[in-house]
């Protein structure tokens, strides 16, 4: 797809860009950043079988290498070439992880809950195309027959009454909501990250930052927009 490309070409622009700067650091944390998407995607493509909670570890992996490695490694790279030392360097990496992981839970939730002129493509995109997300897979513990749900969504709601009974399931059940806690979940550790991180070198962890509000202020932005 155009995206699928879009993305590769970006990918190749940010390597010779790292590979310019000569910092041997920046260009291992690229190149590890391509084989994470690449890891995301053979993830994915994995036939959904198995019970519950492996799904769910497998969902939570493959958002890990899809799309919170890219910004874990995008921020370790920022504190890389801003001299920071190793430990502050781990709490880039951590609060990059913690955003992404919110950032695609949150993409997830609005496949339900937003609109498809807000979203820019068709809402309900995941379950219609085979993908399992958290909704989904927490609807499925909401459900009696668990089994029943996956299926639904490996057809992709093909079979009569697919959507609606699955729709069913997600709107009366609790799935939304842990949802949305998992996504505060993952929004807090990165704003206690924030806090923790210094302001500028020589400053102790924990002193205030003006650039840590700012990008507290985006991730609220960020983890309450209506659009994907």
């Amino acid at each position: 797809t155009q995206s699928t490309w879009g993305g590769d070409f970006l990918l190749a622009r940010a390597s010779g860009v790292a590979a310019g700067l000569g910092v041997p650091e920046v260009c291992r944390r690229v190149a590890l950043v391509v084989e994470a998407l690449t890891k995301g995607e053979l993830i994915q493509m994995q036939t959904a079988a198995g019970d519950l909670d492996k799904l769910f570890r497998v969902y939570l992996a493959k958002t890990y290498y899809k799309t919170a490695a890219l910004m874990a490694e995008i921020c370790a790279c920022s504190a890389v070439l801003g001299g920071y030392d190793e430990a502050t360097r781990r709490l880039a990496f951590e609060l990059g992880s913690s955003i992404g992981m919110a950032f695609q839970l949150y993409d997830d939730l609005l496949d339900f809950t937003s609109t498809s002129d807000a979203l820019g493509k068709p809402v309900l995109n995941d379950i219609t195309t085979g993908v399992l997300t958290a909704p989904v897979l927490l609807s499925a513990l909401d459900a009696s027959r668990p089994k029943d749900v996956l299926e639904m969504v490996q057809r992709k709601m093909s079979g009569e009454g697919d959507l609606q009974k699955c729709m069913a399931l997600i709107e009366n059940g609790t799935s939304l909501q842990r949802t949305r806690l998992a996504v505060l979940l993952y929004t807090n550790r990165a704003l206690d990250i924030l806090e923790a991180l210094p302001a500028k070198h020589g400053d102790p962890r924990g002193t205030p930052s003006k650039n840590a509000r700012a990008l507290a202020r985006l991730l609220e932005i960020i983890m309450t927009r209506k659009s994907g």
